[in-house]
């Protein structure tokens, strides 16, 4: 099956193109453009460079969340836009658990976190490719306390960058950091398990679809805040 796979739950957008499992191309770009100023082009030039058109695709493959609001919101935007137009099939794919796979001949605890400001974390805990507790979204120390004793644990995502002094004062020698390259998602992970959604038959309706935040957004928070104080006014 030849997917196309978007990634925009981060700073780190991505895009790739697989048949079955084999990459075809991978667009990643990390730096200060919005997501809408750069996931299309990304997309036209990938699209372009393996000579496919829609036509070509079975599947396009989308982040679900946690990650950041906006960008959440533009690539499932995108793919669901897509997949209308070319009629094709859609798979949201977890975030964390796309991250997750990217640890997963680690042996022992793969962690995937994603920095969700305020000193808090987007996060789980897996073992080979399973779930063992989240998605979290808690302060770094909470989810700290949360892991098993006595395994080594793989931090992969930008939240483990961030907060990497405090997980190894915490752990020690059992915190192992993923290297740069393989720390933020790669869309191609995201089009691995989209595929392997599409084939167990798990197909999403793109009119339907919407991103999972895990949490309420800033704009959201203030609103209650204001609320609350009306009320108690």
């Amino acid at each position: 099956m030849r997917i196309l796979a978007l990634d925009s739950s981060t700073k780190t957008g991505s895009a790739a193109l697989l048949d079955g499992e084999s990459v075809v191309g991978e667009y990643i770009l990390n730096v200060a453009m919005t997501h809408s100023e750069r996931l299309l082009p990304a997309i036209e030039r990938i699209m372009a460079d393996a000579g496919w058109t829609g036509e070509d695709l079975g599947g396009i493959a989308v982040t679900l969340g946690p990650g950041s609001f906006t960008g959440l919101r533009i690539g499932m935007t995108t793919a669901k836009i897509l997949a209308y137009l070319w009629n094709i099939s859609l798979a949201g794919v977890p975030t964390l658990d796309a991250l997750a796979r990217q640890g997963e001949l680690f042996a022992g605890l793969v962690c995937p976190l994603l920095d969700a400001r305020r000193g808090e974390v987007y996060g789980g805990i897996y073992r080979e490719g399973r779930t063992l507790k989240g998605p979290l979204n808690v302060p770094i120390g909470e989810l700290l306390d949360c892991l098993p004793p006595g395994e080594q644990v793989l931090f992969l995502g930008d939240g483990a960058g961030k907060y990497w002094p405090i997980i190894q004062g915490a752990l020690g020698e059992r915190a192992v950091l993923a290297p740069g390259p393989n720390r933020i998602l790669r869309a191609s992970f995201v089009g691995l398990l989209g595929q392997e959604k599409l084939i167990r038959g798990e197909e999403e309706d793109p009119m339907t679809l919407t991103p999972f935040y895990l949490r309420r957004s800033e704009a959201e928070i203030k609103w209650g805040r204001m609320c609350d104080q009306r009320t108690s006014d």
